[in-house]
């Protein structure tokens, strides 16, 4: 029989032992993020989950940081907040060695609506127009955004919405996400010929349509070299036109004066250090067709005054005539610049065209008399602030100048398509 004794000790080692196995600490040796790639939307939170390996690893707190917290941002919890689009890294780390990253990408709210440059075009076979689609609100996502349309065969449009135009006819260019779709009818014509008709639907002919509304004649075709006007922002949609018309009549029944005397804006025609170009009696017939340009700053000087109108000099009444009055009587298709007053360059190639203005009812030639244009006398004596140009039709057409506030000249209106 043992001793009681030595039974009493060896129960203590074994309890001793077991005492010093519980109070061994295990440290981490990994962790792991759920997920590690998150596509969030814009103002939402998502709550990322960290699992530190092994499970009974003694660790302290989990530490969280956001490489763009501008975009991402993240909580002492792990909850990320979507603030903005883009992209950002956020990490958990358990002491000093011991990570894992999730790469977060912020997307935009879904589209509400979508509106494209351009609700109409007209393009001549052969030529390409870039739409461009703008969502509400602005940072939408347009991941899947999708460009078709109606007939291929006459307007083709590719995944950026680029538009070619492929054979004569009319076809509807759609761009859509989702269920939010925006459309841009599109025209496709024949390339225009100087002298062809030109109609109130936008079209144009070189045989008189009996069936449309004539409103014009394209003396000039192509967007001349001259011509310094920028039509993006008009219903031509591209910053170069595709030819000029002349007006059957004349927008004014009675002369009218430019505007005020003393008064420069800069209707002429510049070198590269922004320097006067002479549009005078030798070369005003070739060099200066930014008529488009011209009439819009005359136009921003009359609004300071209350508007285009046809009394007082500040309200360039030529202007007002050729812009106001006529575009009141004879509509400008929604596909072309509107119409203007044309410069002094546009308005002498003009007359090259006077016996098709003839050949439609109603058309009248420009008469044997002074007709004003929107060009300022560039480096003249005195100059450009005191005189414009004007076109006399005397037999002999002949460009000259005279005073802004001198009322004796017609208007005669033209367009951009």
């Amino acid at each position: 029989m043992k001793p009681k004794h030595l039974f009493s000790a060896a129960v203590a080692v074994l309890l001793l032992a077991g005492c010093s196995n519980d109070t061994e600490t295990v440290s981490p040796s990994g962790l792991v993020l759920d997920p590690t790639t998150l596509e969030i939307v814009k103002g939402e939170t998502y709550t990322l989950r960290a699992t530190v390996e092994p499970a009974d690893a003694a660790y302290g707190q989990i530490s969280w940081v956001s490489d763009a917290p501008e975009i991402a941002s993240v909580d002492a919890e792990g909850t990320v907040t979507a603030l903005a689009v883009g992209e950002a890294t956020v990490t958990a780390s358990v002491g000093s060695d011991i990570s894992a990253s999730c790469r977060v990408t912020v997307v935009g709210p879904a589209a509400e609506s979508l509106t494209l440059n351009a609700a109409a075009l007209t393009l001549t076979i052969g030529e390409q127009s870039q739409l461009t689609a703008t969502p509400s609100p602005e940072d939408a996502n347009l991941e899947g955004l999708a460009w078709s349309s109606s007939d291929s065969g006459v307007a083709s449009v590719d995944g950026q919405g680029l538009v070619t135009a492929v054979a004569a006819g009319q076809a509807t260019v759609r761009v859509a996400v989702g269920s939010i779709e925006a459309s841009c009818v599109v025209t496709v014509v024949a390339p225009a010929q100087v002298g062809d008709y030109f109609y109130a639907d936008g079209t144009w002919s070189t045989e008189l349509a009996a069936d449309k509304q004539c409103i014009g004649i394209v003396f000039a075709v192509g967007h001349s070299e001259y011509d310094a006007s920028d039509y993006s922002s008009t219903g031509i949609g591209k910053a170069k036109c595709n030819g000029y018309v002349i007006a059957l009549n004349d927008a004014s029944t009675s002369y009218a004066m430019w505007g005020p005397k003393g008064q420069e804006l800069g209707c002429y025609p510049k070198d590269e250090f922004g320097d006067p170009i002479q549009n005078g009696r030798e070369n005003g017939q070739y060099n200066d067709w930014s008529g488009y340009l011209y009439s819009c700053l005359a136009k921003a000087d009359a609004d300071q005054n209350g508007g285009l109108s046809a009394g007082a000099a500040e309200g360039h009444p030529l202007f007002y005539y050729a812009m106001v009055a006529y575009a009141d009587a004879v509509p400008a298709p929604g596909t072309t610049s509107g119409w203007f007053l044309p410069a002094i360059s546009q308005l002498y190639q003009s007359l090259n065209v006077a016996d098709r203005i003839a050949s439609v009812e109603g058309g009248k030639k420009l008469a044997s008399d002074w007709y004003g244009s929107s060009s300022e006398a560039a480096v003249d004596n005195p100059g450009p602030q005191d005189y414009f140009r004007y076109l006399m039709n005397m037999g002999t057409p002949s460009v000259s100048s005279d005073g802004k506030d001198g009322a004796w000249f017609y208007a005669r209106s033209v367009l951009a398509f």
